[in-house]
Parts: C-alpha cells; structure tokens; sequence
C-alpha cells in the first residue's frame, strides 16, 4: 500500500467534516502506529528513477513510530532475463544498497533481528495464498466482530495490497495464489507475503558459491581429454544424472545451484572437443589424400577417406595382382622425335591408361621412364583382383587403339604396349622418409611381374600372364599357353599370354 504525494484536499473536494480524508487518513496512521507497527511500500517513479516522496505529512506520522525498522521501504523486484522473479530483492539489487525491503522491514518491525538476507525466493514453500477482501473487514469493524477480528488478525502480519488481475502483476515460477491456479501472473504484495513465510521458516534458498562452480567446471574440463566416445558418452550420461540427483536432494535443503548452466559448460567442453576433433580428422584425411591422390581410382579414394579401407601407413603383407606395361620400341622413338614431343607423348598416354586402371579399382603405383606399375587387391581388398587386373589390361589395349587413330591423323607413328601380370603376396604401404614416400608394394611378385611384361616383345604378345593369373581367370579362350619360360634371375614358369602384337614396331 503506497500512499498518496499529494493533501486529499487537493484531489477530492471537501464540503463537509466527513470528507476530510487527508486529517482522516493521518488520524488513522498515528491511532495504528501507537500500537501496531506500520510499513508502507515506496513506489518507483520511472520518470525521475526515483522513489516518489509522500505527502509530508502522513510521512510524519509514519515516522513517529520507534523501533530499528524503516517505516518506509523498497518494494522493488529484479526480473530474471525472462521476466520472471526468482530472486530475493537484496541490497545489490536496491537504490540505496541496504537490505532495506519492504519485506525486511516488516520482519524487523515484528520483531525479528535484522540480517543480511540473500538468495532465492522459495516459492514451494507453504500453502497457497488467499485474500480477505477489505469489505469483510470493515464490515466486521462496523458491527463490532471483534471475534472474528482476533481470528484474522491478532498476531499476525498483515499485508494490505492490490490483488485486481490487470494491476501490479509479477511472473513467478509457480502460482501461489489460491484464486489463480492457471496463471502465474501473481499480484505483487503475494511476492511480499512469500518472502515474509520464507525468512520466518527456513530461510531462503541459496546459491553455489563460485568456488564450488570453478571445482565442477574443472571436473566437467576432464571430459575434454576422454578420447574414448563410448567413455565420454558413459561420463557424461552417469553426471547429468547425478547433477540432477543432487539438484534435487539440494533444494530440499534449501540449497540450490545451476544445473542448466553447468550443462551448458559440459555442452561447451564437448563442442570443443568434438571440433578439435573434427578439425583434427579433416587435416588427416588431408594428408591420407594427399598420400592417395592420383594413385587410386575415386571409389578407391572414397573408401580410403570414409573409413572403410584403414590408412596403410605402416606396410601389411596383401594378396595383389601385379600390373607392368611398357612401350614397346620406345628408344627408337625418342631418337625420332623432339623432347617436348616425347613429354606430351608420354603425359597423354599416362593419362589414358590411369582413367583406365582406376576404372577397375587399380591403384597405379608408379611411373617408369614409359613403363607403369599398377596392383589391384589394394588398398581395398578384393576377390577378383585378378579378373580386374585381366579386364584393365585388355581395357587398356583398346584405349591404345583410340589413341593411335588419333596419332595416325596428325602423322604421327602408332605405339605398342606389353603388358605382365603376375599375382602374388607382397608388403604393401608407404615407403620412404618422412619428407618424400609413395604408397607402393614391394615383393617377388612384383619382379615376376616386371619379368613377364619383359617377355611380351620376344613372344609378340600384349600381354603376359602367369599360370596363377590364369588359374584365376579360367583359362579361358583367348589365353594361349605359351609353356615354360625361363625369367631373368630366377627359375623358369609356366607362361600364358592374350592379345597378338597387330604391328611390330
């Protein structure tokens, strides 16, 4: 209840004794402040940020009252950021930064010692609220009710304040209006009322000090070094449920902290983790592409950087079929023709045999002089690496056929390739120093591959394979055998070959 700046005189007109509201109202302060102590609330003025004064006389009255309390005090709230009141409108929140509130105020005024009160209002506390509307009290007043006067009143704080529905309304968590279960839009002196039950009972609810918060946040910084997902998800699942375990064993000890924003810190912790994280893959991926680039066909590549084929950094024994072609007659050539045209040779046809081989799902190895190692089986396995080594072999005998027309139209000579497959184990991986390495494989195989490709010139076939290769694709047709052949440097082996030289160059 505020009351008013201004002489009632000067807002009602006074015709009679009756109507004299202003020596009324100061006659009714002075008759209650001589055996009840009264505190009125002090209202904001927006305009002038600042608490509007009261007329001086019924200040005076007020002040004739004796006792440690303010017979006029701050009935401000502080709204939480989505306009709901939650905390206990203490000193840091108050012009004057005293705990000086109305709701202080009438506490010290009935009584109880002055404290330093601080924390949040505990709105669960106590029943509901109802209102004696103030035509029943005065009702009983003229009739003499003292009876039910003592029941309402005797030793009780009494607030008087304004319970309309569009005046003065305040959002609290929770309803605590016996009239307004739907709504919580409470009337402000219900708020006052609150606070009155929580500093007469337990108190009201407290925060985590912001050392208990930084010891959490540094537990909650742990999960930053969890490398394990299964282990971080575990972690962090068992505290969320056990943060929220202690919120609510806390609150019913009046204690209480943020559960949402120390969840917020552990979602931070994770994003940064993650993206750590991710930035870190990215940059492996980068450099495992880097290692592949140009040397596997796309689906290849595709494997290798979603995961599924693991990054060979460290070389493995691998079941491979062994590719080695080479141009036929090439010394000859480079005799007949300028450099640069020797280089657009070779870069035109690299070009096409490699689309070829990475057709296939071969990985080309390396680039020799005019020759060219490629395997198939890796780095992605395969069951029929050596049909696919058979079918690129041939695929790239075709692609030969396109390219010579198109040499014999600008003039220029048509070249022949051999070709050597070989099937067998070999370590396969990155080989080299840490400033210069190459994915390739190593192994016996890879000799008697390079051999095969050797004898094609001599047998006047395309391509050379071994009796393991043509196990493998059946012997079928158009693979001749060509019988026992002795290699350079090893034993001799049984020899099939496909495809006739058309043309010797």
């Amino acid at each position: 209840m505020v009351l008013p700046t201004k002489r009632y005189e000067n807002i009602y007109s006074k015709s009679s004794i009756d109507n004299d509201y202003h020596q009324t109202l100061i006659a009714g302060i002075l008759s209650t402040v001589s055996s009840t102590p009264l505190v009125v609330a002090k209202a904001w003025d927006k305009q002038r940020e600042a608490f509007a004064n009261i007329h001086i006389d019924y200040k005076a009255a007020l002040m004739s009252q004796f006792g440690e309390f303010e017979p006029e005090a701050s009935a401000l709230f502080k709204k939480d950021l989505d306009g709901v009141i939650r905390t206990y409108p203490g000193a840091s929140i108050q012009p004057s930064e005293k705990d000086q509130t109305f709701s202080s105020e009438i506490l010290v005024a009935s009584g109880h010692s002055r404290s330093d009160n601080q924390g949040l209002i505990d709105f669960q506390k106590g029943p509901s609220f109802n209102y004696l509307p103030i035509s029943d009290v005065l009702k009983a007043h003229e009739q003499g009710d003292s009876e039910n006067l003592k029941v309402w009143f005797d030793g009780k704080i009494v607030l008087l304040g304004n319970v309309l529905d569009d005046e003065d309304l305040l959002r609290t968590p929770v309803s605590i209006a016996a009239w307004k279960k739907d709504s919580n839009d409470m009337p402000g002196v219900l708020l006052h009322a609150q606070i009155l039950s929580n500093l007469e009972g337990d108190g009201l609810i407290q925060t985590l000090s912001s050392t208990w918060l930084m010891f959490i946040v540094l537990i909650l910084n742990l999960t930053y070094f969890i490398q394990s997902r299964p282990a971080k998800i575990l972690y962090v699942s068992l505290f969320v449920i056990a943060l929220f375990i202690f919120q609510t064993i806390s609150l019913k000890n009046q204690f209480w902290f943020h559960a949402g924003s120390i969840i917020l810190v552990l979602t931070w912790i994770t994003t940064v983790r993650g993206t750590v994280d991710a930035w870190t893959q990215a940059l492996e991926r980068r450099l495992l592409k880097n290692a592949f680039l140009g040397s596997v066909s796309p689906s290849v590549m595709n494997e290798i950087m979603t995961g599924r084929v693991s990054n060979t950094s460290q070389g493995r024994l691998e079941h491979v079929c062994i590719l080695f072609s080479d141009i036929r007659g090439f010394t000859s050539i480079c005799e007949k023709s300028p450099p640069s045209e020797i280089v657009n040779l070779l870069n035109e046809y690299f070009s096409r045999m490699t689309r070829v081989v990475h057709q296939f799902d071969g990985t080309v190895d390396k680039f020799i002089g005019d020759g060219m190692m490629a395997f198939f089986g890796a780095p992605k396995a395969s069951m029929t690496k050596e049909v696919d080594a058979f079918n690129a072999a041939t695929a790239m005998l075709s692609e030969l056929d396109a390219f010579n027309e198109e040499r014999l139209r600008l003039g220029k000579i048509p070249i022949q390739i051999g070709i050597g497959l070989h099937v067998g184990e070999v370590i396969v991986g990155r080989v080299g120093s840490s400033d210069r390495h190459e994915y390739t494989a190593i192994g016996d195989a890879v000799n008697i591959s390079s051999r095969l490709e050797g004898l094609s010139k001599s047998l006047g076939y395309s391509i050379v394979l071994s009796e393991s290769v043509a196990d493998a694709l059946g012997h079928q047709k158009d693979i001749v055998p060509i019988g026992l052949q002795q290699l350079k440097g090893r034993s001799g082996i049984n020899v099939y070959a496909s495809a006739p030289f058309k043309d010797q160059v």
